[in-house]
């Protein structure tokens, strides 16, 4: 299955083509191991142990495979490293809570417990280095359809 999270161009039938882009197999690596160490843990376990990640981040010859299987020709994929930092750690867990973790979140009941568990996960990221950056992967996705 290929996650389609970002998609850009898609035309569809005879002679149709498909450029897209989304999550590639390591995408947010480092985060979600985080967030799955501190899903589990005793102040956030009770919302969130049993929570599971719908996330599917295929690698290029898997996408590839799945491409031609569909019938696409002319296949190309890559995935591409795209880091991503932030200012600061309020842009950081802005951007989680909006963007990477609101399903999560929205099963915390407490919006002050949700707020620590996104602190925490700053804390941690302000000690990588770079500090506050995502670990974003890019699959690139490029074929087209026979006429």
């Amino acid at each position: 299955m290929i996650n389609f999270s970002a998609v850009y161009m898609i035309r569809c039938g005879p002679g149709g083509w498909v450029e897209a882009q989304c999550g590639g197999v390591q995408n947010l690596a480092r985060l979600r191991e985080r967030v799955a160490a501190l899903s589990s843990s005793p102040r956030f376990a009770l919302s969130l142990a049993n929570y599971r990640d719908s996330w599917v981040f295929s690698d290029a010859k898997t996408a590839a495979t799945g491409l031609r299987r569909a019938g696409f020709i002319n296949v190309r994929t890559s995935i591409d490293p795209a880091p991503t930092c932030f200012e600061t750690k309020d842009d950081f867990c802005e951007f989680l809570a909006t963007a990477v973790l609101h399903r999560r979140l929205a099963l915390i009941p407490d919006p002050q417990l949700g707020q620590q568990f996104l602190s925490e996960l700053a804390e941690q990221a302000a000690l990588d280095n770079p500090p506050l950056e995502l670990d974003y992967w890019r699959l690139n996705l490029s074929a087209r359809k026979p006429e």
